[in-house]
């Protein structure tokens, strides 16, 4: 007799017309378990005759024989897909039956293939989270070796824009820290892309909002830069990230590191990294200075004194950003109308300092190596036409061209000529860039003395200060107009 089994089994099994004790054939049940393995507790009660004895079996296999003549709650635990109990005799092919024995049986049994041979549906999930698990660290792995190397090999762009800028070995360490300091995380820093505050040759610049404080004031720590926190800002994405992108942002990063805050000074608030090109954050301006001396072409004559004025007030501003950008040795070889922005109450500062670099200490120049920058030539001085020397001076230089922009409304200087042609006109018996319309006498004294052809003839930019705050001072309605 077989009983088959499912998750649990309970009953008895007794020989035949038990508890009378005669029988004529072998007594066997089997109980088998569909589902794997089974635990069963056996309870045997038996009385055997002479020759009698009971098999236990497990697997097919004989666990034990009981063949004592009495048995009364005998206990047995067996495990198997198939467990028997035998009720037999070495005598039933000699005597027709063998009295006086008898078996009782009572089973109970639970399977249990969650112990010793799982579902194989469990075992498949067990597999399948298991291997999802592995190629989803596989997965983080690689994004995280793939990211080291893309920054070991950005930084590596970034160490040789450094090798230009005459630093020694500590300082651009000291920078490639500073860069991490001034790194903004992409989660904190929002860009509206149909918000467009401008556009450049290279780049486009997007308002933007920085959710808490900007780099800059975590590192300045300073009153003025506390309102850069949780603050509309402005956006520089580089059009593409190549070497103008990569020393741009070196550049901006050496110059906030040594200069710091000032209220003349664009400063540059963090950087971050946006679809693996730069992005320079920025400070909200209303607008640049060429664009703001170009509205007033076509004004009234009546309103010439107040434009003035204004004027002068902007110059003394941007020569007060100078005079600070020169006490901490550094050069901006940029400074022109495009790059002055206008901010609240007309506030002036300096912007882009990507071609900024850092003086000699003897001999307080620099002097660039090869031709590969782009430099605005229009705006340079003779000394660095010609040998490609940059000082202080030679900013001074850049600063008078930057007045004649604003005195000429915005007119592009040397405006008939090419490039190649600025340098023989300069050289030609001292020609200058001739005096704008309605400017006052003594502000085109200043820029004649900004282009005197000796950089040591020419004034510096805290000269140029007092000078424009003396020419503040006494405005009135009646100015003298030289040209």
């Amino acid at each position: 007799m077989t009983i088959t089994m499912d998750d649990r089994i309970k009953g008895v099994a007794m020989s035949y017309f038990y508890p009378a004790k005669f029988w004529t054939i072998p007594l066997r049940f089997n109980i088998f378990c569909e589902k794997g393995n089974a635990q069963l507790n056996l309870t045997i009660v038996a009385s055997l005759g002479p020759g009698t004895y009971i098999n236990l079996y497990s697997g097919g296999e004989i666990k034990e024989t009981l063949n004592q003549s009495f048995y009364r709650n005998v206990s047995r635990l067996l495990e198997g897909t198939m467990v028997s109990v035998e009720l037999n005799s070495i005598a039933w092919n000699t005597v027709a039956s063998i009295p006086n024995s008898s078996l009782f049986v009572r089973f109970e049994g639970v399977n249990i293939k969650s112990i010793s041979q799982p579902k194989k549906s469990i075992v498949w999930i067990i597999l399948l989270v298991s291997a999802i698990f592995i190629v989803i660290i596989i997965v983080i792995m690689l994004g995280a070796v793939y990211h080291m190397k893309r920054k070991k090999r950005y930084f590596e762009q970034l160490y040789d824009m450094l090798r230009e800028m005459n630093l020694p070995p500590e300082e651009m360490e000291k920078l490639r820290r500073k860069t991490d300091q001034f790194r903004i995380e992409n989660n904190k820093l929002h860009i509206n892309f149909n918000s467009q505050l401008g556009q450049g040759s290279f780049s486009h610049v997007y308002k933007g909002h920085l959710i808490g404080p900007a780099p800059l004031h975590l590192i300045t720590k300073s009153i003025e830069t506390q309102r850069f926190c949780d603050c509309e800002v402005a956006v520089k994405v580089g059009a593409n990230f190549g070497q103008n992108e990569v020393e741009q942002l070196f550049k901006e990063i050496e110059a906030m590191k040594t200069i710091g805050y000032h209220e003349n000074i664009m400063g540059m608030l963090g950087w971050a990294m946006l679809d693996e090109k730069p992005c320079l954050v920025f400070d909200v301006a209303k607008m640049d200075l060429l664009k703001f001396v170009k509205e007033f072409r076509g004004k009234s004559i009546e309103g010439l004194p107040m434009m003035i004025k204004n004027f002068l007030s902007v110059l003394w501003q941007v020569a007060k950003g100078m005079q600070y950008i020169s006490s901490k040795k550094m050069i901006h070889r940029d400074l022109a109308a495009r790059n002055i922005l206008l901010c609240e109450s007309y506030t002036a500062k300096i912007s882009d300092f990507g071609l900024c670099c850092t003086c000699d200490e003897s001999s307080l120049a620099y002097q660039a190596v090869g031709r590969s920058k782009k430099l605005p030539i229009k705006w340079l001085s003779i000394e660095a036409l010609v040998d490609r020397i940059f000082s202080e001076k030679s900013d001074v230089w850049s600063f008078g061209v930057l007045m004649y922009e604003m005195f000429s409304l915005g007119k592009v200087p040397y405006a008939t000529m090419n490039n190649d042609d600025v340098l023989e006109f300069l050289q030609e018996n001292d020609k200058r860039l001739e005096c704008p319309e309605n400017t006052p006498a003594n502000a085109y004294d200043i820029m004649r003395m900004c282009w005197k052809k000796e950089p040591d003839e020419r004034p510096c930019f805290g000269e140029l200060v007092d000078l424009l705050y003396g020419m503040l001072e006494t405005l009135s309605d009646e100015y003298a107009v030289a040209c």
